[in-house]
């Protein structure tokens, strides 16, 4: 049976030794405020390093700033506070990370394959279709791949 390999995130290869510190958050704030115009702090002075080949788990209950965590991390959203170093680029752009969404959110008028292929096509992937089938073979996938997401089968 052939290997299968997952495609590598555009990460140079001096970045990926163990121990290497690849993301490091220091301080990092963030808040929103209700209509009210009451302000809420959601995260406070949270400091943490992501380092090269480990496996990191942010555990809480709901409502206890995980996603908004992992946002900030990501680049979809700015601190309040604090800053967030990629590499060595404090607050620079940061790298193509990919995010699991906490609730399902396929594109219905994409068909199956379509929406695996989207997160490629904002990288800006030159051979997606190869990628898009390693995915399929690791998820197992059986269903059509060419019907509309929001369709069931």
């Amino acid at each position: 049976m052939a290997s299968t390999s997952i495609p590598q995130l555009h990460i140079p290869a001096e970045s990926l030794r163990d121990g290497q510190c690849l993301i490091t958050a220091a301080n990092l704030r963030k808040w929103y405020a209700k209509p009210t115009g009451e302000r809420i702090d959601v995260l406070a002075d949270i400091s943490l390093e992501i380092q090269a080949r480990k496996v990191v788990s942010i555990i809480g209950p709901s409502g206890s700033g995980k996603s908004t965590l992992l946002r900030l991390l990501a680049g979809v959203e700015r601190a309040d506070g604090g800053s967030v170093t990629y590499g060595r680029s404090v607050c620079g752009e940061p790298p193509p990370i990919p995010i699991v969404l906490q609730s399902p959110a396929l594109l219905p008028w994409r068909t199956v394959r379509d929406n695996i292929a989207l997160s490629l096509e904002l990288l800006g992937r030159s051979d997606i279709s190869v990628e898009v089938e390693i995915y399929v073979k690791l998820m197992g996938l059986n269903a059509n791949l060419m019907s509309l997401a929001g369709i069931a089968i």
